[in-house]
């Protein structure tokens, strides 16, 4: 996340606190769904653990174990894949922490590489979604 206090032309632009997203998030899946915003999984079912930035498809091996794994659904390999590849909802939880001076003042956060459609919870609040297929978003 990144904000930016703006002050008058002369002065100089100084950035707020960033929180990089990086690293290790809780992960889940469920299968694609057909509801326009699907339902928020329990927070037990966030079991695995998965690399931010990355592919959910680079790291199956990771999740083999996992409880979901074995009613995952896999398309075969397409145009732009030469394997099989995991189809569905792919569900990411992370936890922070706000820096004080980010409660009394808007917090940005952006988001990209995701490759197709995404829905936004924060702190169990739905927020939107964005059709963004790669594309940030804020």
């Amino acid at each position: 996340m990144k904000t930016c206090a703006a002050g008058n032309a002369k002065k100089k632009k100084r950035l707020a606190d960033t929180v990089n997203l990086n690293g290790e998030w809780d992960f889940t899946y469920t299968p694609a769904s057909r509801e326009n915003v699907p339902d928020l999984p329990d927070g037990s079912a966030f079991a695995s653990r998965i690399a931010v930035p990355g592919f959910w498809d680079d790291q199956l091996d990771g999740f083999r174990k996992a409880k979901w794994f074995s009613s995952a659904e896999f398309k075969p390999e397409g145009p732009a894949t030469t394997r099989e590849y995991l189809y569905g909802i792919g569900w990411y939880r992370r936890f922070i922490d706000v820096p004080p001076s980010g409660k009394e003042r808007n917090v940005i956060l952006g988001i990209s590489e995701i490759l197709h459609y995404m829905h936004v919870w924060i702190n169990g609040k739905y927020l939107g979604s964005h059709d963004c297929y790669a594309r940030a978003f804020r």
